[in-house]
């Protein structure tokens, strides 16, 4: 949104920490893994996180975001939680990548 977006750029941090998350069938640890984060930060308005959602399954991105931004909107509007989204066209094929990945995650 655009008003975020501004409201970041006036208040710029010094430090953020980058995550990626998958959908996966068994739990989801996303939640839980940015509360544990944000109280490790504590209250400090120099640092931030951004969130990676690396799924194709776009239906997921969405209700995932969504979420985030309810349940961590203290963290949105302060600018300290931001989520990013790559569309699938930007990655290799499938094929390359699975060659490649130690635990076989698609």
């Amino acid at each position: 949104n655009s008003e975020l977006e501004a409201a970041a750029r006036k208040a710029p941090r010094w430090l953020f920490f980058g995550l990626s998350s998958v959908h996966r069938k068994q739990a989801e640890y996303l939640g839980i893994t940015l509360s544990h984060l944000f109280d490790a930060l504590g209250e400090s308005t120099d640092t931030g996180l951004v969130v990676h959602l690396a799924n194709f399954d776009e239906n997921w991105v969405f209700q995932t975001r969504d979420w985030l931004r309810n349940g961590f909107e203290d963290e949105v509007q302060a600018n300290r939680l931001h989520v990013i989204h790559a569309p699938e066209r930007l990655y290799p094929p499938k094929e390359q990548i699975m060659k490649n990945t130690k635990y076989g995650d698609p």
